[in-house]
């Protein structure tokens, strides 16, 4: 009986829900004046401020993506900050993170806002009760069920593990909650943040 209102809720969900294959993100594009190196931030997240010219609030509240615990590489000749100038801005997939020379690159805020135009949606497997995250309304739900290890990956670039429910096909993702979020946070899931490709 619950694999039969598994499928009948992945069947409906798929006729009535709206994917978005790797979701574009627009970020901000930075150029430090100091070093010429280029950096981004999520939009929302502002960093060519006065707030950030102070070298040791930037080095206390800004991290890297791809790394939370670690901030942007030193600036030249032994310059511990950057100074930022804003650029313009670059729309990309979400995909795009998952190359850490990009991940390296795009800040993320302790203590920030929350982002502007991303919404975060939470995911829970009717199978394994494990819990799942999107961006800007993707779903996870996708067509072809049993190839999931095939098409959804995680922002470190893996693919999802299988369901570890006894005879599933793959997860059945039903939607927990939708809403806003901040850049911090989301370096805190990546591991659990997935995409699904094209």
């Amino acid at each position: 009986m619950k694999k039969f209102f598994a499928l009948f809720f992945v069947f409906s969900f798929l006729l009535t829900g709206s994917a978005f294959a790797d979701p574009k993100v627009s970020f901000t594009v930075y150029k430090c004046l100091v070093c010429d190196k280029m950096f981004h931030s999520f939009p929302g997240d502002q960093l060519d401020t006065k707030e950030f010219r102070d070298g040791k609030n930037q080095l206390k509240r800004v991290f890297q993506f791809a790394n939370r615990s670690k901030n942007f590489p030193e600036c030249k000749n032994g310059f511990k900050y950057h100074i930022f100038e804003k650029k313009g801005t670059n729309t990309t997939g979400l995909s795009s993170l998952r190359h850490s020379t990009m991940a390296e690159n795009v800040a993320v805020i302790r203590d920030g806002g929350t982002l502007n135009g991303i919404s975060l949606t939470e995911w829970e497997c009717v199978y394994c009760k494990k819990h799942f995250y999107s961006l800007n309304n993707e779903n996870l739900n996708i067509r072809d069920w049993e190839l999931q290890t095939s098409f959804l990956y995680n922002l470190k670039g893996q693919a999802i593990q299988k369901c570890s429910y006894p005879e599933t096909w793959g997860h059945i993702f039903v939607p927990k909650k939708t809403g806003s979020v901040k850049s911090y946070e989301l370096s805190t899931i990546v591991y659990d943040l997935y995409w699904v490709k094209e």
